[in-house]
């Protein structure tokens, strides 16, 4: 794990407000797409978990490498530690299971995680609703 670029905090903020303004499209504006807008803010351009989050743009091919890698907690765990969910901090991945029973990717943002749904749009939970936090 490597530390946090100078100035994330800002980043952070920026790339949320950045990500809340786009329409839902996969691969272009989906919940890996906000966590790759997490890891920027958090670790610069450069980060080799940037490549993986951005390797599809349908709906088919972002279950094609979910398939293949497993699960999107496989996926993380590649580039990222898992942490006890009462240490999540603000810029962090986490994992929810949504109303049909999937996996979602979330980024934390405080005392909260933030995803994306193509039906619904931005949602919010608790942390302590998450499965999984991965300290980025």
């Amino acid at each position: 794990m490597s530390a946090r670029v100078h100035g994330w905090e800002t980043a952070f903020v920026k790339a949320i407000t950045v990500e809340r303004e786009k329409s839902f499209a996969y691969g272009r504006a989906d919940c890996a797409t906000l966590m790759g807008a997490s890891v920027r803010a958090c670790h610069g351009k450069r980060h080799p978990a940037l490549k993986i989050l951005k390797r599809y743009s349908t709906r088919i091919g972002a279950a094609r490498i979910l398939a293949k890698e497993g699960s999107i907690g496989a996926v993380l765990a590649q580039f990222f530690e898992e942490v006890p969910k009462a240490m999540a901090q603000t810029g962090d991945l986490a994992i929810v299971i949504n109303a049909r029973g999937e996996e979602a990717g979330c980024v934390i943002d405080q005392a909260r995680a933030i995803g994306r749904h193509p039906e619904t749009g931005f949602f919010f939970a608790p942390v302590a609703a998450v499965k999984q936090v991965f300290r980025v």
